[in-house]
């Protein structure tokens, strides 16, 4: 009797000692893995291939904006010269389509609404087309495209989904027109990945009665998830970690997701610099890049360039964390 207690009790221990064990392995820390962003940099491919921070740093993306129709004529000239160039020297491009004409009235198919007019028209769809054509990457590079970049701000009651029947309707013929586009650059341009551009302040607050705030999201989950990666911008924002943190939690749950274009708030070279510390702070890249941040661009780098401590900022995060060729497939 005596030696089956002994048995029995050298069991246990065993057991136990097996647990406390597994249990260790499993609290056992493991190395997190580096954040890998591509970076980019704007405002047009022409010049920023040859700025101080592609010079300086390995730079995987180029971003260039159209504006609109009267930019067409320039583009065109760079679909047998800068476009192929860029992308051969191993650059992924990306195009940001911003509209900032006027807002009118105007009719539509879900009724009258009022915003502007340029996104909404024929002329639109026929000016991606040819984007298309100029922009078109080779089988290996991807082209990235923000379609309607702070759309928020079309319609004339902005960042609200009911704040008015016309705004209503407005949006819904913006997210028809989007979702054509976009079928475009499909067909035109094999191996591009489009996005519905949002302002970074969209998730500042909430107002579920009129689709507000945070709210709107729902509104555009439809496009969201047919799109092939989620985009927002940030600039000039005092509060500009939490927007990027705010707007990445809300749109990964769409897909990956792009910061498509960034910079700090006014205020000199002391400004820019605290900035630029906490947004492309490793822990703070970790933890963005945990939540399916893939890309992120610099609007312009004539903001950080002239100030030798800001440039250098840049170059180091871009060195440690950017990658090539590391973007969607």
């Amino acid at each position: 009797m005596r030696r089956r207690l002994t048995l029995v009790r050298m069991l246990a221990l065993a057991l136990a000692s097996a647990a406390m064990l597994g249990a260790q392995g499993a609290a056992a820390p493991h190395a997190a893995a580096q954040p890998r962003i591509l970076f980019g940099v704007g405002t047009e491919a022409s010049g920023d291939r040859a700025g101080t921070l592609a010079k300086s740093a390995p730079l995987g993306m180029l971003d260039s904006w159209y504006n609109g129709p009267s930019d067409l004529s320039w583009m065109a000239g760079w679909e047998n010269s800068e476009v192929p160039r860029d992308y051969a020297a191993g650059y992924e491009m990306h195009l940001i389509v911003w509209s900032g004409e006027p807002r009118t009235t105007l009719s539509t198919p879900y009724g009258l609404a009022c915003g502007q007019r340029y996104p909404l028209s024929p002329e639109f769809l026929a000016n991606m087309e040819r984007l298309a054509e100029i922009f078109r990457p080779p089988a290996n590079r991807t082209l990235y495209v923000t379609l309607f970049s702070e759309f928020q701000t079309y319609a004339c009651n902005g960042n609200e989904w009911s704040g008015s029947a016309q705004t209503t309707a407005y949006y819904r013929a913006l997210k028809a027109q989007y979702l054509a586009a976009l079928k475009i650059f499909h067909r035109v341009a094999p191996g591009s990945k489009v996005s519905l551009g949002w302002g970074g302040w969209q998730a500042r607050w909430n107002g579920p009665t009129t689709g507000a705030g945070r709210s709107l999201f729902e509104h555009f989950a439809d496009v969201m998830r047919a799109s092939d990666f989620e985009s927002f911008e940030v600039i000039n924002s005092k509060t500009d970690t939490s927007d990027i943190l705010g707007m990445t939690q809300i749109l990964q749950r769409y897909g990956n997701v792009m910061l498509a274009y960034y910079r700090p708030p006014e205020g000199g070279a002391s400004v820019t610099r605290e900035h630029l510390n906490a947004v492309l702070a490793p822990e703070f890249l970790a933890k963005v890049a945990g939540l399916r941040m893939f890309a992120m661009g610099f609007m312009q780098e004539a903001w950080f360039a002239s100030d030798p401590p800001s440039l250098a900022r840049v170059v180091e995060a871009v060195k440690e964390f950017g990658c090539t060729l590391c973007g969607l497939s």
